[in-house]
């Protein structure tokens, strides 16, 4: 018996819809500890004792943790709740390799004067490119209280890839059976004649 065309693209269309069943059941959400995460610079405390910069001479240092293992680069921004942006940043990570190292990230924020108990936000967005390119890495942004630098939010991580729930997932799978189902079907109503 001559094998057809049909048969053979109904073969294939069985072993898709056959293996998209099994996947849907393997797909499982996983997160990244920061460290892994290549390139990334990960806040990990606050600085205290920056609630008046009148004279504009503070230099905030806030300490991070640093992974990357070629050429990427980096922007921040420190913000003063009630005045707003006091300090932005951009630069390029040299190209050789760093894993896991301590180190600070420096600000030279314009003039402001606030009361203890304000908050400050420091956020640090890695980029896998340099020069800003190549798509965002990883963001880690901070909240602390000026004075104290009692730590209000630390939040830190590689951005979330947009993937579909698991309702989706279901119906697509279900999608993809009744392909294969109503495919088989006109193959061999069309055998049959």
């Amino acid at each position: 018996m001559k094998p057809t065309p049909g048969r053979n693209r109904r073969t294939w269309l069985q072993g898709l819809v056959g293996s998209a069943v099994p996947l849907v059941l393997c797909l499982v959400p996983a997160s990244a500890a920061a460290s892994t995460v290549d390139p990334s610079i990960e806040i990990t405390d606050s600085t205290s004792g920056i609630c008046d910069n009148s004279g504009g001479t503070l230099n905030p240092q806030i300490p991070t943790l640093l992974t990357y293992s070629s050429l990427s680069s980096d922007e921040a921004e420190m913000s003063v709740e009630g005045v707003g942006v006091v300090a932005t940043g951009q630069e390029d990570l040299p190209f050789f390799p760093v894993v896991e190292d301590s180190g600070t990230y420096g600000f030279v924020p314009s003039a402001y004067s606030v009361t203890p108990g304000t908050e400050v936000t420091v956020t640090i967005t890695t980029y896998n490119g340099s020069g800003l390119t190549g798509g965002v890495s990883y963001v880690s942004t901070i909240v602390f209280d000026c004075d104290t630098g009692e730590i209000v939010s630390l939040v830190s991580g590689a951005p979330e890839v947009p993937t579909m729930g698991y309702l989706a997932i279901v119906l697509l799978a279900a999608f993809l059976g009744l392909a294969g189902a109503l495919s088989l079907r006109r193959g061999a109503r069309v055998k049959a004649r």
